[in-house]
């Protein structure tokens, strides 16, 4: 095929390709139930025990990272990064660091898919994760309306 013939053509395609199978581990409209019983930090805001939902943001067609969590109280928009697993999870799962004694949310997985998201960090708790290696904290979301 002449359009693998031109490397740029090719990587952008490849790109093209990879941000629809990217975008479509969380749909429009569906989101990630999930109850916490402890207070946790999502993009530096801390939150509350409670029931929360995490769904793709009204903006994610200029960022189909960005996500939103609402909760019955409060509510904060972040942006995520992608990242490959070799194979796809079994559950739907929300990954909880506990850095310097606070819980922080620093991975999403959807169940049967192979591209997770991973928050971005601030470098101290870069830093925090690299010197003491927290313990990994796993909630098992509620899967009904995916």
């Amino acid at each position: 095929m002449r359009i693998f013939k031109n490397p740029i053509l090719f990587a952008f395609f490849v790109l093209v390709i990879g941000v629809v199978s990217t975008s479509a581990q969380l749909s429009y409209g569906s989101g990630i139930h999930f109850t916490m019983d402890e207070p946790f930090t999502v993009n530096g805001k801390v939150f509350a025990p409670g029931k929360y939902v995490i769904s793709r943001s009204t903006l994610s067609t200029m960022s189909p990272s960005a996500m939103t969590i609402r909760g019955e109280s409060s509510g904060a928009a972040f942006d995520t990064d992608y990242t490959r697993t070799p194979e796809a999870s079994n559950q739907t799962l929300l990954i909880f660091n506990n850095i310097d004694g606070a819980n922080v949310l620093t991975g999403i997985r959807v169940r049967g898919e192979l591209v997770g998201n991973t928050l971005k960090m601030t470098p101290k708790q870069k830093l925090m994760i690299a010197r003491h290696r927290p313990a990994e904290r796993v909630v098992i979301a509620d899967t009904s309306s995916l």
